[in-house]
């Protein structure tokens, strides 16, 4: 497995690895592209959201150009290979339900130190061979802080479930055996609690494994084998659609109630919560940290 280099894709069919090592190359029949999108388009007065400017646009001036396509080497091919795939939308979209106690800036620094967390604890886990992150955001590895990540560029995004589900399929042609699909507002997530997740996978398993969230109806982490043996279900309730799924096409379904893997951040009381857990010492995400303590008002 070739790590740091930034890798974008769109499609897995037909992407065949370049002739040399480092050099670009066209995927041929498949179209892929580098999306410059303008991201933090109102003004912002924090550090917080002046520091991730700058990050965007150093990500932008070294990026490749729009027409360059980045070398992509195929992984060994073992059946139990399990691949992270980190789904992230436009940073300016984040974390909506928030707005009554946190501005835009704030929003954005709090979503992206969030992923930077998340990502950081799933390359260190020793049961994740590769992390992928899924977005069309321009420069994503750089502005996360890690070269060592891939990215699967989704293009046009259409819609969370579509795109995890062609990049499953495209990790699947590299070399994977599972996926762990993780959601990217887990500042508690470790990697030892991710290698206790992912333990006792068995090459060649059909059975699906689901971290819950805190309320008990959402589905925070999914570990699935390849190719996919359910259409993927994200958004409200997904849990029992995952686990009526699963029933009706006779496959199980291990559900784990970890509070380390339950406590996503989407409501105020979250957001207290996890305020709480920092000024007790308990918070697991350094990034995540850095931004709380950096951002005194944002208690509610």
């Amino acid at each position: 497995m070739t790590q740091g280099s930034i890798r974008n894709v769109s499609d897995a069919p037909g992407i065949k690895p370049p002739a040399q090592p480092g050099k670009s190359f066209r995927a041929d029949p498949v179209r892929v592209r580098l999306i410059g999108r303008a991201l933090l388009r109102q003004g912002r007065s924090n550090m917080e959201t002046r520091t991730v400017e700058a990050q965007l646009e150093t990500a932008r001036r070294s990026g490749s150009p729009s027409r360059e396509f980045l070398p992509l080497s195929p992984g060994p091919r073992t059946p139990a290979a399990v691949w992270a795939l980190v789904p992230l939308k436009d940073f300016s979209l984040a974390k909506t339900r928030l707005a009554d106690t946190l501005d835009a800036g704030a929003r954005q620094g709090l979503a992206l130190a969030m992923a930077r967390d998340v990502v950081r604890a799933l390359t260190r886990a020793c049961t994740v061979s590769r992390v992928v992150m899924v977005s069309d955001i321009p420069g994503l590895p750089g502005l996360i802080g890690l070269e060592s990540v891939d990215c699967f560029d989704t293009g046009e995004a259409r819609g969370l479930n579509e795109d995890l589900s062609r990049a499953a399929a495209w990790a699947q042609t590299q070399g994977a055996g599972h996926v762990l699909i993780a959601h990217a507002d887990l500042p508690h997530l470790t990697a030892a609690g991710i290698d206790r997740f992912v333990a006792t996978t068995m090459p060649g398993s059909q059975r699906l494994r689901v971290a819950a969230s805190k309320e008990g109806s959402g589905t925070n982490l999914l570990l699935a084998p390849l190719p996919l043996p359910l259409p993927l279900v994200f958004g409200s309730h997904s849990l029992p659609r995952f686990l009526q799924g699963a029933a009706t096409a006779g496959l199980r379904i291990e559900v784990r109630h970890d509070p380390a893997l339950a406590r996503d951040i989407d409501e105020t009381q979250d957001l207290s919560a996890l305020m709480a857990d920092y000024r007790r010492g308990y918070l697991a995400g350094r990034a995540t940290a850095a931004w709380l303590q950096s951002t005194p008002d944002s208690s509610p």
